[in-house]
């Protein structure tokens, strides 16, 4: 388990390292269960990434990593996600590593990060054939999950 200190010097990588981009339009309006929802992202999309972002597609949402500054805190990284490999070993969902680092969005920054830098793969539900609305509604459920943690890097 990482320790409060730890989980700070994360979130502050994470946010020198990479950004939230949305998917959908800014306001979107659809029917769920007869219910109008009109939702509002407030986030950027990610066709307004900056060109030194490699967007990495998460499903609910994608995640610019500016690859110079990961790389400027692989070290260091390594060093904090530590205490998390016996969770990083069995492929965890966005879910559990938002309830480890206090944070959902961080989670698929995190995911994003760590895939950017080859220290493991994000497997989305397209990876398990789902398509469309499927595909977001077994996001929603979890299945945004990592895949093949390396301790080290492979050479």
């Amino acid at each position: 388990m990482m320790t409060d200190m730890q989980i700070h010097r994360l979130h502050a990588i994470l946010v020198d390292c990479t950004r939230q981009y949305r998917l959908h339009e800014k306001i979107v309006e659809r029917d769920v269960n007869g219910i109008h929802v009109v939702t509002h992202e407030p986030m950027p999309r990610a066709s307004e990434a900056p060109p030194e972002h490699t967007v990495v597609d998460c499903t609910l949402l994608k995640v610019g990593v500016h690859r110079e500054k990961a790389e400027a805190h692989r070290a260091e990284l390594r060093r904090l996600i530590q205490p998390m490999e016996p969770i990083l070993n069995l492929g965890p969902s966005f879910i559990t590593l938002g309830a480890e680092i206090g944070d959902q969005g961080a989670a698929f920054q995190l995911m994003a990060l760590g895939q950017v830098l080859g220290f493991w793969r994000i497997v989305r539900p397209e990876d398990l054939g789902f398509t469309g609305a499927k595909a977001e509604q077994a996001a929603g459920l979890g299945y945004v999950m990592l895949a093949g943690y390396q301790r080290e890097e492979v050479s």
